[in-house]
């Protein structure tokens, strides 16, 4: 059974690294360290780093253009990417590239290492999937007094982590936010417990939406359903508030405003 890991740190700001290296928790051992994209192919050859902390502003190559490379040279470590720049159009690309998680850089500080590192651990003895143990590490730590349990069943991967990042930014309590991309998954998580909201994603390839609205208003009538739409359909939206929807989101322009709403009325 694993019980250390060694972590791979690309990062140009030398200080920066120090700071990394004395957060890490002492299961994370050895560290490696790399001050270019270019260097760091020699540690990943040599080495197959179990974890990788990859900065995106690197000099001549930077993390985004590198991650896919990374990937071939060393298929099962894992890379986290993180940048000072966290605009949308970084994070499609990321997500794009593979990357396994992204981080902001102001996000890296000792209690957030040490979920990556031992989520990298369960992952490699229980053979599961890094994210999904990483949220669900994440989601424990998350429950607090006030905290609410919010899940995301939406299908576009960057659309839900956009929602789930302004959800972060903004709630008003420590929430313990959830994601799943299938329904199957969702239902699955469902027979142990229901959330206290949900974003549901209308257009569900695996399953029908109405029918998982009817299904978690049967079991929990106080469970709050947001449906989440890429059409403006009144028809539909009336149907769905007969159905007892709680909210309706729109993905277009003015999506943020609408989840904003959400979160005041709903004390998020």
């Amino acid at each position: 059974m694993t019980k250390k890991i060694s972590v791979l740190l690309i990062d140009d700001d030398e200080i920066l690294c120090e700071k990394i290296k004395q957060d890490l928790p002492l299961n994370a051992d050895p560290v490696f360290e790399s001050h270019s994209a270019e260097n760091a192919v020699h540690h990943l050859t040599q080495h197959k780093p179990d974890l990788v902390l990859l900065d995106n502003q690197l000099p001549k190559l930077n993390g985004l253009e590198v991650i896919e490379t990374f990937k071939e040279i060393s298929p099962n470590s894992c890379i986290v990417f993180f940048s000072s720049n966290m605009d949308v159009e970084t994070v499609a690309e990321a997500i794009h590239a593979k990357s396994d998680h992204i981080l902001s850089k102001n996000e890296l500080n000792k209690e957030k290492l040490e979920t990556l590192v031992n989520a990298v651990i369960e992952s490699k003895n229980s053979k599961k999937s890094f994210k999904g143990i990483f949220r669900s590490l994440v989601a424990r730590e998350q429950v607090k007094e006030g905290a609410k349990r919010i899940a995301v069943l939406e299908d576009d991967e960057f659309f839900s982590f956009q929602l789930r990042w302004v959800l972060e930014k903004h709630q008003n309590h420590p929430n313990r936010l959830e994601s799943y991309t299938t329904v199957q998954k969702f239902q699955d998580q469902l027979k142990k417990s229901t959330p206290d909201i949900l974003f549901l994603d209308y257009y569900l390839p695996d399953g029908n939406s109405t029918s998982v609205l009817k299904d978690i208003k049967a079991r929990n009538l106080k469970t709050k359903v947001i449906m989440v739409s890429s059409q403006e359909n009144p028809e539909v939206a009336i149907n769905l508030k007969e159905l007892n929807c709680d909210g309706y989101i729109v993905k277009g322009d003015r999506w943020k405003e609408h989840l904003y709403d959400c979160i005041s009325e709903f004390d998020l």
